[in-house]
């Protein structure tokens, strides 16, 4: 996606652009990441990679759908009002 242009960086992420530079993969298996290395800004956004087609939702989908596309992703628990948590 960075090749590609479909996924950038602010300059302002310095942290983020500083794990970037030191990522590494395994030198046995250059497919594999590699272990022990300080990458926590790039797992959680390759994580959110990852979920984004689930938890995006287009106007189309809002306009077109009979539900509200969010009940989907709704919890039995009780939700304070205020802070939605």
């Amino acid at each position: 996606m960075l090749e590609s242009g479909m996924l950038k960086f602010f300059d302002s992420c310095y942290d983020l652009l500083d794990e970037y530079r030191i990522y590494r993969y395994d030198s046995k298996d250059p497919n594999k990441i590699a272990r022990n290395q300080e990458d926590h800004l790039l797992d959680a956004l390759r994580y959110g990679i990852s979920i984004f087609e689930m938890i995006a939702i287009s106007h189309y989908d809002v306009e077109m759908g009979d539900e509200d596309p969010y009940d989907r992703y709704q919890t039995t628990r009780e939700v304070d009002s205020l802070t939605g948590y």
